[in-house]
């Protein structure tokens, strides 16, 4: 076989005949080098073109990963809430319905922040499941109009 052939595009050297000389060409600007294309083995043979890499594979998002980031910020938060609690330890006194007690101020803003949280929780629940109920009914009346 023609090892030749497997590595350039220019035809086998010739033997020298004894024919007419060859006319001069006038001057060219010179080609650019091509790259030598990659051999891409198959099972007929050898096919030259250039050999294409896959992209890299990106990792999809999982519900775990998005769950281990949400520890990871709520554990950094909870650090920065007992950080605040320790460093507002001055006694506060405090009347809550004809109740009159005595809280250390971090502890009383933490709770503050607590039922704030929980008022936000009661009010989306109800939110959604009013959401959930008036869903089944405008699918029904959607189904009528068509």
């Amino acid at each position: 076989m023609n090892e030749h052939l497997k590595h350039s595009d220019q035809p086998p050297p010739t033997e020298p005949d004894d024919g007419p000389e060859p006319v001069a060409q006038p001057p060219q600007a010179p080609e650019t080098e091509r790259p030598t294309p990659a051999i891409e083995r198959t099972a007929v043979g050898t096919v030259p073109g250039p050999v294409i890499a896959a992209p890299p594979e990106r990792i999809r998002r999982t519900p775990v990963s998005a769950a281990w980031a949400g520890l990871i910020i709520g554990a950094v938060i909870t650090i920065l809430l007992l950080v605040f609690v320790l460093e507002n330890l001055t006694p506060g006194r405090f009347a809550f319905f004809g109740a009159h007690f005595t809280l250390p101020l971090g502890v009383a803003v933490l709770l503050a922040g607590v039922v704030g949280i929980l008022i936000m929780a009661i009010v989306g629940t109800a939110r959604i499941h009013q959401l959930r109920r008036a869903l089944p009914l405008r699918r029904h009346r959607n189904r009528l109009a068509q």
